[in-house]
């Protein structure tokens, strides 16, 4: 609490953001999910509120240059094509 206290004696700005006790909150996080054809996909994860907090938008996102990145791009060009193995129909 020692860097905390001199923080406070040192910064309006940090009492400001101190006092409002949103430096506990943790918004971003990293999830992993897997996709059937694809494998897993690595996201992080961020945490929008409405200012009265009463509502959240969970907003995921690849950074360029991962490998989950180039597969989200996979999957917004495949779209919603199936990957089933169909019978050959006789014709």
């Amino acid at each position: 609490m020692a860097l905390v206290e001199d923080l406070r004696e040192r910064s309006p700005e940090f009492v400001g953001l101190w006092d409002r006790h949103e430096v506990a909150i943790r918004a971003v996080d990293r999830k992993t999910t897997p996709h059937p054809k694809i494998g897993e996909i690595e996201f992080d994860s961020q945490k929008l509120y409405t200012q009265n907090q009463a509502q959240a938008l969970l907003v995921f996102t690849a950074p360029p240059g991962t490998e989950s990145y180039d597969k989200l791009q996979l999957l917004s060009a495949i779209g919603t094509q199936r990957f089933d193995s169909a019978p050959a129909q006789g014709g």
